[in-house]
């Protein structure tokens, strides 16, 4: 039967597609090749007409396989729960797909797909997962529509077997449908899908995303973590990064005067985490102690905090929106420096007056927004008012560090000194400056040319030292040694660190930054998309007691450039469109949670609200039609006639694909969809009277099934009753006959079936018996 086999494709389409809806959300391209070319040859394997199924033992002891693979998964691999059991689920589907397959098996491997899409779906918040998501749903309603069809017969046909005497002379029941019956079927499937869909989209806008419980965002971000580009640590022991994936990890809009900044041809440097300390056998930056005891929890009273006031005018500060999509880190990114932060996804903050170190304590995870605001240049009255927060925080706690309650003292020493091969070091920073006209007294904690200096410094990285992720690696030399007298290239850690090791070897303050470059910019969303290989470090100054930290990046800026550019040509442009959809997708759709809930149902409220005022579009509609006849006149004309003219021009439009599909039903029905399209045309309004034939008797309850050809059809209709039914074995004759016969439809025939169709319908009537035969013109 046509539908048993339209179901085992449908389920076999349902199934793989699942299977790779699971890898896409898991990010997993191997085992999509692996698993999607096993699942496609068990179509030529086991279904085919010549398919042989495995048998039983080998169907049992593949699945005691998969069940120790389960385990292998969960506790050699360390695989979560989820992803271990999607690729469970995945095994037992491709097993059932070669088995033996009963409707039990069928069942099964339908109940499997399904449990394995709803584990893809805690993983993975991806627009093309969104995707195929949808057209899984609309595959699994077919399939479970044709599927009903398929127990239904089998049940016929079980039934009778059951009741026969001899059961091997039952055949299986052939199904009396009609010519429509493909249409029935589709108009099910589209009410049904429809109602799931408005159900789905209702349950979605009523019912937000909960801002508590968050482990399903934890667990679409294992993936993202395992790859992120960004570290709050600087490790120089394990060499050069490697290449990271050009996976969207941020969304950075920045606006400036209500208007947005940014180009492809300008980039910003994102602050992630900072770095003031230096372990030489451990080989890492890290943030050390003296920071941390500055850190303060802040709550976002009205959902926006203000760390200090500057009193600089508002137009003139930045405003950068971030979109931060899938993190498991406590980080929190910024430009520097910033006074202010916004955001509805959190409720406090960490931050540290000290570093402008801004992290989440809550780790909240998932996509997080948020809104920073920065002033227009590090200037003295900001580092002014952070040294204020700075001693009120002091004044106001039980802090002490290493016994010394002097917060200017300590201040003096924070990012200070270098320890490993220290005159070396800055002997050789001060040949250099020397080059330049320029000296520096370690013993100085400021001096007037410490911005000229440090400038000096990074132009000679720049200019004298070669970028590269191909550095060896020498255990017994420090990397930062190795790299300044050595093997003079590196990658950007490298670079921040030389140049921090070579400005605090003469007395400067200086601490590495590690975060993210952001030069991508989508003019489609107005932007930039940063990835995880835009991950980047950097240098930040203290040139004086009341300066800000001046941000230095002492990195080849062409080589950095490169290796951050974005896709050009067609394909960059068809990324850009697919990552501002995604984009949209994840603010509208992923991040739906409580608060938008909120703004969705107040923006609601106050539609209807406004439908009551007399400026509401609703009362101006219904105005508009209690006055119509009054304003009625002919200057008014020209809107009615441009109002009929669109209604005429939707009707052609129905009318005109109306028509096209019963016409193709037409041409299915007559089995012309083979011939050319000019032959097509010519026997379709010849054999009309066929079709006619068909209505009439499908209208008392004689349908031919689509499977039975035309002549059988009038045979059996015949055989039930001659007198009434013998005309159809002639109509159907002349059917053939100018069909395949290439007859002509001349004026007689012409005549001769008009007046069979109305001897058939008289007949169907009861009117009157119509002779068992009856002679076609010849």
């Amino acid at each position: 039967m046509r539908y048993r086999q339209k179901f085992r494709k449908a389920l076999f389409f349902q199934v793989m597609l699942g299977i790779v809806a699971f890898c896409i959300a898991e990010a997993n391209p191997g085992m999509l090749v692996l698993t999607g070319a096993i699942g496609w040859l068990s179509w030529f394997i086991a279904e085919g007409p010549h398919g042989k199924p495995t048998s039983k033992w080998l169907t049992h002891f593949a699945s005691f396989v998969a069940v120790a693979w389960l385990f292998i998964d969960i506790f050699v691999l360390k695989n979560q729960i989820p992803i271990a059991m999607g690729h469970f689920t995945i095994w037992l589907q491709l097993i059932l797909m070669y088995a033996q397959k009963t409707n039990r098996e069928y069942g099964q491997l339908m109940v499997l797909s399904m449990l394995q899409i709803v584990g893809a779906s805690v993983i993975s918040v991806s627009m093309i997962y969104g995707l195929l998501l949808a057209v899984y749903s609309i595959t699994t309603l077919v399939t479970v529509l044709l599927f009903q069809l398929k127990l239904t017969n089998d049940q016929i046909f079980d039934t009778n077997k059951k009741a026969a005497i001899d059961r091997n002379s039952v055949h299986r029941p052939k199904p009396i449908v009609s010519r429509g019956y493909k249409w029935h079927f589709r108009l099910t499937a589209i009410s049904v899908g429809t109602v799931c869909a408005i159900v789905a989209i209702g349950t979605f806008v009523i019912i937000p995303r909960s801002d508590k419980a968050d482990w399903a965002a934890k667990l679409a971000a294992i993936n993202n973590a395992k790859q992120a580009g960004f570290s709050d640590v600087v490790d120089l022991s394990n060499g050069a990064p490697t290449m990271q994936s050009k996976d969207p990890v941020i969304n950075l809009r920045i606006t400036k005067n209500n208007k947005r900044v940014g180009s492809s041809n300008q980039h910003w440097l994102i602050r992630g985490a900072i770095q003031d300390k230096y372990e030489p056998h451990t080989k890492m930056w890290l943030r050390g102690r003296y920071p941390r005891t500055f850190d303060k929890n802040y709550y976002l009273f009205g959902n926006i905090k203000d760390f200090v006031a500057i009193g600089s005018n508002n137009e003139d500060r930045l405003v950068s929106d971030f979109t931060v999509r899938q993190t498991v880190l406590t980080n929190l990114f910024t430009l520097h420096p910033i006074t202010r932060i916004e955001s509805q996804h959190f409720e406090r903050i960490t931050f540290s007056a000290l570093d402008q170190q801004v992290s989440n304590p809550e780790s909240k995870s998932g996509v997080l927004m948020y809104t920073t605001t920065s002033p227009p240049n590090t200037s003295d009255r900001l580092a002014y008012a952070y040294a204020a927060l700075r001693k009120t925080l002091v004044q106001q706690s039980d802090w002490d560090m290493h016994g010394d309650r002097n917060e200017d003292n300590l201040m003096s020493k924070y990012a200070r000194g270098w320890r490993v091969q220290p005159e070396r070091v800055s002997e050789f920073t001060q040949n250099i400056l020397k080059e330049y006209g320029l000296s520096r007294d370690p013993e100085a904690l400021y001096t007037p040319d410490d911005l000229l200096i440090a400038q000096t410094i990074s132009d000679y990285l720049i200019h004298n030292y070669t970028y590269s992720l191909e550095n060896p690696t020498v255990e017994s030399q420090d990397p930062i040694i190795s790299f300044l007298f050595d093997h003079r290239q590196g990658h950007c850690e490298l670079f921040a660190a030389g140049f921090a090791a070579m400005c605090r070897s003469i007395g400067m303050q200086v601490r590495l930054v590690t975060g993210y470059r952001a030069s991508d910019y989508n003019s489609l969303g107005g932007y930039y998309v940063v990835r995880m290989k835009n991950a980047h470090a950097w240098a930040e100054v203290r040139p004086g007691p009341l300066s800000g930290w001046i941000t230095f990046d002492p990195t080849p800026p062409s080589e950095v450039a490169e290796e951050h550019a974005a896709d050009t040509g067609v394909l960059g442009s068809l990324r850009q469109l697919y990552e501002h959809l995604e984009f949209l997708w994840i603010k509208s759709v992923v991040s739906y949670d409580a608060n938008k809930h909120k703004q969705v149902m107040d923006r609601a409220k106050q539609s209807v609200e406004n439908v009551k005022t007399e400026n509401s579009w609703f009362v101006k509609v219904i105005t508009f039609f209690k006055e119509l006849p009054q304003n009625w006149r002919l200057e008014r004309m020209h809107y009615t006639l441009a109002g009929i003219i669109i209604v005429l021009l939707f009707i052609c439009i129905a009318s005109l694909i109306r028509m096209a599909a019963a016409k193709r039903r037409r041409t299915q029905a007559l089995q012309l969809t083979a011939l050319p399209r000019v032959q097509r045309r010519t026997l379709l309004k010849r054999l009309r009277f066929y079709l006619h034939m068909l209505d009439l008797l499908e209208r008392h309850g004689h349908s031919r099934p689509d499977w039975m050809s035309p002549a059988r059809f009038a045979k059996e209709l015949a055989e039930k009753n001659p007198e009434k039914f013998g005309i159809v074995i002639d109509l159907t004759e002349q059917f053939y006959e100018i069909r395949f016969g290439h007859r002509d439809f001349d004026a007689a025939r012409k005549l001769s079936i008009k007046q069979q169709l109305k001897t058939l319908e008289s007949a169907l009537l009861g009117k009157i018996k119509t002779p068992a035969t009856a002679t076609s013109p010849g």
